[in-house]
């Protein structure tokens, strides 16, 4: 564990906890704000900066030495962020520009996965043009429709008629004009976290019964079930899940914590959803919940993974 003294907080200087933007604004906000309490609780001298837009003139304002990235989805997650602090030279908590944008755009990262053999659902890119009988005769019914540049199950629809097709492709397109079907795989929902490197026990989730894990469900319902390593029975796959993470992690270029969402088929086979570069940290999430169940609480989380940016420069972290 991580000893937390008046040198390391020297070390880390001024520190940006950056929240908010256009897109999973609330969510980031939680998050972000979360992170900034546990920073001053420690001693850090860390600034609240919550963005809209413009996400450079904020950074430019203060003086800063780091910065705590809690943006979810959009700019913030799809490697522009990341390259605005390689520019102002600010070492920075999320993966590489390059790792960050492969693991953002999912139907790229899915391109990346089939090509190395990896379990994932077979997809279609769609468009205006794209008809419903064509997205059946490659995937079957049902089908799933979501962005695949966006995050917190925002516009994902679950397709069990072609009757419904145009409605999810509609929802969809208020997220992003990057839309993508995706193969339905009915199973359970399975995280991994990664933290320097390192897996973390796994989580279950287990949604309200007849929910689909939506927004809702993941950030606000007190009725979904968060099942950690062994309480997951899930003893034959928690170390497949762990291997499949660290590799799907390491493929991809990304470094300091992550997150990687399988289903988990009713044959017991794990299919890769996505990798999140930039995880939730409000009381819902989920690698403060894997993080806690090897002992480490959240302050300690959010202290590993500031600490993870010493001693970088933006020269290493665009080394992917």
């Amino acid at each position: 564990m991580l000893e937390l003294n008046d040198d390391l907080i020297k070390a880390c200087g001024h520190i940006a906890v950056v929240m908010g933007g256009c897109t999973e604004r609330e969510i980031s906000l939680m998050s972000g704000r979360a992170v900034f309490n546990a920073l001053q609780e420690m001693g850090f001298h860390a600034t609240a900066v919550e963005v809209e837009a413009d996400l450079i003139t904020p950074l430019q304002a203060k003086g800063f030495d780091r910065v705590f990235n809690l943006l979810h989805g959009g700019d913030g997650e799809s490697g522009i962020f990341q390259s605005i602090c390689q520019n102002l030279r600010l070492p920075h908590t999320d993966s590489s520009p390059l790792a960050s944008a492969l693991a953002m755009n999912k139907c790229q990262s899915k391109r990346i996965f089939l090509a190395c053999d990896l379990p994932t659902a077979d997809y279609l890119e769609l468009n205006d043009e794209t008809c419903a009988d064509s997205i059946q005769k490659r995937l079957g019914l049902p089908f799933v429709v979501k962005p695949a540049d966006s995050g917190s199950s925002c516009g994902v629809s679950i397709v069990k008629s072609l009757e419904q097709y145009t409605k999810a492709y509609q929802v969809a397109s208020q997220y992003s004009s990057h839309i993508m079907a995706e193969q339905f795989i009915d199973g359970d929902e399975i995280s991994v976290g990664i933290l320097a490197d390192e897996a973390l026990p796994l989580v279950k989730i287990v949604p309200e019964p007849g929910h689909f894990y939506g927004y809702e469900d993941k950030y606000f319902s007190d009725n979904t079930q968060y099942l950690v390593a062994e309480d997951a029975n899930c003893d034959g796959i928690s170390e497949q899940a762990a291997d499949l993470a660290l590799k799907v992690y390491r493929l991809l270029g990304c470094e300091n914590w992550g997150r990687v969402d399988f289903l988990l088929d009713k044959q017991d086979k794990l299919w890769i959803l996505e990798l999140n570069t930039v995880p939730g940290m409000t009381p819902h999430s989920l690698v403060p919940q894997m993080a806690k169940r090897i002992g480490i609480d959240f302050n300690s989380l959010v202290l590993k993974i500031l600490t993870l940016t010493l001693g970088k420069t933006n020269e290493s972290q665009t080394a992917n």
